[in-house]
């Protein structure tokens, strides 16, 4: 209201300047400070009648369902608002330039305003009905686009934990399938996996809920992993990871890198007799993180991952195509990831997203 009160006596300050003009041009100069406190009071007083009319434009609003019945209530209102209007600015223009000499009957003034200014006063009403209709529709506007955000949000969250849990029983799958086979073959090998998984389990708990994580944390969570497989392949595997420090802090999607490197060691490592490597690297160039996942296994048919998940998913599995599901995710078009294979020489998926620090 105080605005709207504010913006009355603006109104009125720029109606005064005017007839200040006109009245010095007439040779009327001692008139002008009756003029100003005559259009100041006069705009006010719509300042002072403002609550009424929000108060009938929020009571009976003129919308699509409701305004054939609405409208005959503010043209009633209104002409009412408009003659108590006219009623006091033809009374405080009595009192403000009445002079016994020339005494200017109340009666005439009055329908000398009706006549005059009913026009004015009635578009006055109207574009007051009018500003606040508009400002509700603006806040409802608002209101349902930040629904709408939510919502969305809402919905994003819902399919990245989605995915976060499809990727919690694979692996654990997949670890406790190697435990067992080992229960028989090498049972310390068997009780040293069961420690380790109770490890690897400890972390991921530690990290529910969180769709981002540092860099850093991401490589010790990778740490538990490779150590249940190395139990696995001891003298079959080597991992190298090259990641700067000054990245360690960069944040990452959850769980990241351990399907990829998942996959390429059930993929290309297992599979053969030989040793094998899984290289992990990191890199920053024009404010683009890049990872860098490795294997110098049998490498699998095809060089695009659009094909590779599209016609040997069984071999690809879910970790490629979760990773892929969670990066547009989380990126949208902001990301890249490139699988490139060549039969006998290994496999590489390439990332790349923003470089951001972890909030």
């Amino acid at each position: 209201m105080k605005r709207v009160l504010a913006a009355f006596v603006a109104v009125g300050l720029v109606s005064a300047s005017v007839n200040v003009v006109s009245l010095i041009n007439e040779g009327q100069q001692s008139l002008w400070l009756s003029m100003l406190a005559l259009q100041l009071v006069v705009w006010g007083f719509w300042g002072a009648i403002a609550p009424i009319v929000v108060w009938l434009a929020r009571r009976y609003p003129i919308e699509r369902r409701v305004w054939r019945r609405n409208l005959p209530v503010h043209l009633i209102a209104g002409l009412l608002l408009v003659l108590v209007h006219l009623t006091l600015t033809a009374w405080v223009v009595v009192l403000a330039f009445n002079r016994p000499s020339e005494p200017i009957p109340f009666n005439r003034m009055f329908l000398q305003y009706v006549t005059t200014r009913w026009q004015l006063e009635v578009l006055v009403y109207a574009a007051m009905v009018g500003a606040w209709q508009t400002s509700q529709y603006l806040r409802r506007l608002r209101e349902r686009e930040m629904q709408a955000s939510r919502l969305e949000a809402q919905l994003a969250r819902a399919q990245l934990q989605a995915l976060e849990m499809q990727l919690h029983p694979h692996f654990l799958f997949n670890t406790l399938q190697a435990i067992s086979t080992l229960v028989s073959e090498d049972p310390p090998a068997a009780r040293r996996m069961l420690t380790l998984l109770g490890d690897l389990l400890r972390a991921v708990l530690e990290d529910a809920g969180r769709q981002v994580v540092s860099l850093r944390r991401e490589l010790e969570f990778l740490g538990h992993y490779l150590e249940i497989e190395r139990t696995r392949f001891p003298d079959r595997l080597s991992v190298e990871i090259d990641v700067p420090e000054q990245l360690l802090d960069l944040s990452v999607p959850n769980l990241l890198l351990q399907p990829l490197v998942e996959n390429a060691i059930k993929h290309g490592i297992a599979p053969r007799a030989a040793p094998g490597r899984v290289e992990v690297r990191g890199s920053l160039s024009d404010g683009r993180l890049r990872l860098v996942v490795r294997d110098d296994g049998t490498g699998l048919s095809g060089v695009a991952l659009d094909q590779q998940l599209a016609q040997n998913s069984a071999r690809t599995g879910v970790g490629l195509a979760n990773t892929r599901a969670r990066l547009q995710q989380l990126y949208g078009a902001n990301h890249s990831i490139a699988f490139q294979s060549t039969p006998g020489l290994g496999t590489t998926v390439t990332i790349e997203i923003p470089a951001r620090r972890e909030t």
